[in-house]
Formats: C-alpha cells, sequence, structure tokens
C-alpha cells in the first residue's frame, strides 16, 4: 500500500472522525477488501450501530464512563459490537437495566436485541413492578443485583429538593418525549443544579415514563 494514501486516510480519520469503507476504498484507492484488512492492522473500531457502517481509529474516540463514544448519532464502543456491549453494561451493573434506561445510554432501541439475547442466556431478565429488567446471566451477580433494584432507590442523598422536583416535573410535562439525558441537560441550562442520577431516580421511584406522562 502506498505511504503516501495511507497517510491521507489517517488524515482523513482525523478531520472526520469517522469514515465508511467506500470513502477509505476511495482515497486510499484499492479494493473493499484491502481496506478492511488495513482497518484491521490499525485496529480500528467499528460502529455498533447503523449496521456497523463506520469505522474510527482506536485513538480519536473520547469514551464516557461506559465505555462509550457517540459521534452525531454514530455509537462506539469499548467493549466490541452491540450485543457485546450490552452484555458487558448489563453485567458490570449495580442493579441492572431496564430496556429504556439501556437505550438511554446507547442512544438505540433496544427491545428486539434484548429478547434476542435473553432467549439464548446470554442475560435474563426479571418482571419487577410491571416491568422487564434485564440482569446478568451468572447466578451469584444476578441475585446481587436483583436485590438491589428492588430496594428504594429514592435515597436522602440523592433526593431531589421539593423546588427542583416541581421543575424537573415542569420540565418533563413540557417534554414528554424527550430522552432523560438530554432533558437534564436542558433543565441544567435553566440554572438549576440537578444530576443526572437524581432525575432517573425520582421517576423510578414515582415510575414516571417519558411516553406516559399524562395531565388529562
Amino acid at each position: 500500500m502506498d505511504k503516501l494514501l495511507l497517510q491521507q486516510a489517517i488524515d482523513l480519520f482525523n478531520k472526520d472522525k469517522v469514515l465508511t469503507i467506500i470513502t477509505l476504498s476511495q482515497v486510499m484507492k484499492c479494493s473493499t477488501r484491502t481496506v478492511q484488512r488495513q482497518l484491521k492492522h490499525w485496529q480500528a473500531l467499528t460502529s455498533y450501530n447503523i449496521s456497523g457502517k463506520y469505522y474510527t481509529l482506536p485513538d480519536i474516540p473520547k469514551f464516557n464512563k461506559h465505555g462509550l463514544w457517540i459521534y452525531k448519532n454514530i455509537g462506539f464502543s469499548k467493549h466490541g459490537n452491540l450485543k457485546q456491549t450490552i452484555a458487558y453494561l448489563v453485567k458490570t451493573s449495580s442493579m441492572g437495566f431496564s430496556a429504556e434506561e439501556l437505550s438511554d445510554v446507547l442512544r438505540i432501541p433496544l427491545h428486539p436485541i434484548l429478547t434476542r439475547m435473553e432467549r439464548i442466556s446470554i442475560i435474563q431478565r426479571k418482571k419487577i413492578a410491571g416491568k422487564y429488567i434485564y440482569f446478568a446471566k451468572e447466578k451469584n451477580i444476578y441475585e446481587r443485583q436483583s436485590s438491589v433494584r428492588v430496594q428504594p432507590v429514592f435515597e436522602t442523598d440523592t433526593a431531589l429538593s421539593y423546588e427542583i422536583a416541581i421543575q424537573v416535573l415542569v420540565a418533563r410535562i413540557k417534554n414528554p418525549k424527550m430522552e432523560i439525558p438530554n432533558l437534564v441537560r436542558k433543565i441544567k441550562r435553566q440554572g438549576i443544579p440537578v444530576k443526572l442520577s437524581q432525575v432517573r431516580d425520582f421517576f423510578r421511584f414515582h415510575g414516571i415514563e417519558k411516553k406516559n406522562l399524562d395531565l388529562s
């Protein structure tokens, strides 16, 4: 492979952050198979959404606490593909995840894949308070996670003050379909001091769903 063309591809990665094989094939002037071999040599990461269409170099992402990097709605994970990432997040969580909670983290709909993963025993689920919660398949981890999940999570050290709780509810009423992280960012821009974990706990404690809020 021509070194100049390889450098041009690397420079384009650094500029655009994420690229497709088709774009790389045009830049590197070679077949898609050759591009795939080079991506493997670079240890490039594949997007866990959008059908794995996008790639990035390993030193480009700025991963969040979940080991995820989402750039222009294109998601990359330290933990591998979507199934591997879900399995890791569920296994390492303190009290499992509902489908909605995982969707908030990964920013994609997950119900079909979670059902398939549960069916082939990659993860397991249990209905708690009328909602399926997904847990690790390992018995000891599952027992710990499920015991935490059924305990009250709206503790005094994470509770919202009455005044802030009212403002959070008002924001939810005005934005009933907004994902929780986006809602929290919107609330913070109004100068209201609130944490994502506080709002999640508050909504979970009171059974408030983003799609079911009704003022009637």
